[in-house]
């Protein structure tokens, strides 16, 4: 007999089928529903970080040079963004790399 079909062991135990709900849905998510309002919030120091971010994003594109000094910069900064900024300068970094407005690599930011 395969496992969850109707006369199984476990279906007629009661066992407890997959759930649907999803982070998304809103059930079962537990503190990851929290993380849409938490990444909307923005204090005058986040935004601050953010504005400094794109600045050296600016800077760097028309140096045309990204490296270890941009990215140790960046670093700080990212950690003191809300969730929403640091997608939204990540976002804009990779299209500058993209583009081919940076040289550099961008892989540095991901390691440590």
């Amino acid at each position: 007999m395969l496992p969850g079909s109707p006369g199984s062991p476990a279906v007629a135990a009661g066992a407890a089928a997959p759930s649907d709900a999803s982070p998304a849905s809103g059930e079962g998510a537990g503190p990851a529903a929290e993380l849409p309002e938490r990444a909307a919030e923005s204090t005058a120091e986040s935004a601050e970080a953010a504005r400094r971010g794109h600045e050296l994003l600016a800077q760097s594109i028309a140096q045309k040079r990204w490296g270890a000094q941009e990215i140790s910069e960046l670093r700080e900064l990212l950690a003191g963004m809300n969730a929403a900024q640091r997608l939204e300068i990540m976002q804009a970094l990779a299209a500058a790399f993209n583009r081919g407005d940076l040289r550099g690599t961008m892989s540095s930011l991901l390691l440590e």
